[in-house]
């Protein structure tokens, strides 16, 4: 009898424990657990034509500022070309004329100085002579002068009085007054001096060149600082 109600009791247990479980089906499933790889979810076409736009957009900004760092270094790089072309045909005109003592001769494209009296004879000498010369066919800046081998016999004296315009352009490019070329690319060159030609110790110049990035223009002022002890009077 004992045995047969213990019997029941573990009956009626197993089947209460067996009323509560779930169905199979039913099972809920964990909020942290991981879905399939099958189940992920993939990129949508507005997505896509959004990340291109906004790639386009930053793509192009990007452009836009590589092509201004372009210009700029490019534009500096020319300014910087043309005041170097500047200051250097400057600095040869200036050494050119800087010992210069009495102006002879002045035009557009030319000026012809006295550098020295030498010999003390109070006339100017071939030898004591520089005619500076834009070549306007060429654009070529020639400095004309005699040669320190010339001789003495060569040297000729020439009065005061005398156009040394016509008088240098006669001996241009012959044995005893040669010319070098100072500069090329010179389109215009007009000296100026500032006061009377033939006490004048300063010389103003209007210079316009062939430059890199096209024509420059410039005015500069040059010294004449030659000295001639006697000057003989025309």
């Amino acid at each position: 009898m004992i045995n047969r109600a213990l019997t029941d009791r573990c009956a009626a247990t197993e089947r209460r424990r067996r009323g509560r479980r779930r169905p199979h089906g039913l099972r809920t499933r964990s909020p942290l657990a991981r879905r399939p790889a099958s189940a992920a979810r993939g990129f949508t076409l507005v997505e896509i034509l959004l990340a291109l736009a906004i790639t386009s957009m930053v793509a192009t900004v990007v452009a836009s500022l590589l092509f201004s760092v372009a210009n700029g270094t490019a534009s500096h790089d020319a300014a910087q070309g043309n005041n170097s072309l500047i200051d250097l045909t400057c600095t040869r005109i200036n050494a050119a004329v800087r010992p210069a003592g009495r102006l002879l001769a002045q035009g557009d494209g030319l000026l012809v100085f006295w550098a020295s009296d030498s010999d003390g004879n109070n006339k100017p000498n071939r030898s004591e002579i520089r005619r500076l010369e834009l070549e306007s066919t060429t654009g070529n800046l020639i400095l004309y002068a005699a040669p320190q081998s010339i001789n003495p016999w060569d040297d000729t004296s020439y009065d005061l009085a005398q156009d040394f315009a016509s008088v240098t352009a006669a001996l241009r490019n012959t044995t005893n007054f040669p010319g070098k070329m100072l500069m090329n690319n010179v389109q215009k060159w007009t000296p100026t001096p500032v006061g009377a030609l033939g006490t004048a110790k300063l010389l103003t110049y209007q210079l316009t060149v062939n430059g890199p990035t096209g024509v420059i223009s410039a005015r500069a002022t040059a010294a004449m600082r030659g000295q001639i002890t006697a000057i003989a009077q025309p």
